[in-house]
């Protein structure tokens, strides 16, 4: 027996670091999409939905574009682009480093492109937080062209300090310092540059 959520089949799980969601691979009329369902305890307005979609479409050079965004099954749930080469980190694992072909240029071509959609994203308001190779997509390799999966907007973020704890007490090995010390700085997404 086939899974299903709403119309899309799940196809398996993704490995995205988001103390807040799982993800899933869901496939639909041949097509596939990222499936993020959201933990029951969260509670997201409307207003927050519109500014979430409106950033995507906004700012898709560097994110993912979400088509859906709503309310089924008592969790909210996002249907977002998959970006056809992946993740980053499934990238360099099966294709690079199994071939051990990485190389200065290339890495830096990658830093190149992270740390210009980073400077556009801050400029606008938006901070990464979960910034590893697990949440950033590849959309196109000839001209390389990277994504993130995930963002967070901190004047969006309802109760702070239990956001922070949350994080603190589960993914204490990937925060940058001023995150352990509950302060959102758009600064700490640089950390992982240099991690």
């Amino acid at each position: 027996m086939e899974n299903y959520f709403k119309e899309y089949k799940i196809i398996s799980k993704l490995n995205i670091i988001d103390p807040f969601s799982i993800y899933y691979l869901v496939s639909k009329d041949s097509k596939n999409y990222i499936l993020r369902i959201f933990s029951q305890d969260l509670d997201i307005n409307d207003e927050i939905i519109e500014k979430v979609k409106e950033i995507t479409r906004d700012l898709q050079k560097h994110l993912c574009v979400i088509y859906d965004f709503s309310y089924y099954d008592k969790n909210y749930y996002q249907i977002l682009e998959y970006p056809v080469y992946g993740s980053l980190s499934g990238y360099i694992r099966e294709k690079l480093l199994a071939k051990n072909v990485i190389n200065k240029d290339y890495l830096n071509e990658i830093i190149k492109e992270l740390l210009e959609a980073l400077n556009e994203l801050h400029s606008n308001g938006i901070g990464i937080l979960f910034f590893n190779s697990d949440n950033i997509f590849i959309r196109s390799l000839s001209k390389l062209d990277l994504v993130f999966v995930t963002f967070n907007i901190p004047p969006l973020i309802d109760n702070q300090e239990l956001f922070f704890d949350i994080l603190a007490n589960n993914y204490k090995h990937i925060l940058a310092p001023e995150n352990i010390n509950s302060i959102f700085s758009f600064d700490s997404d640089y950390y992982f540059l240099g991690k």
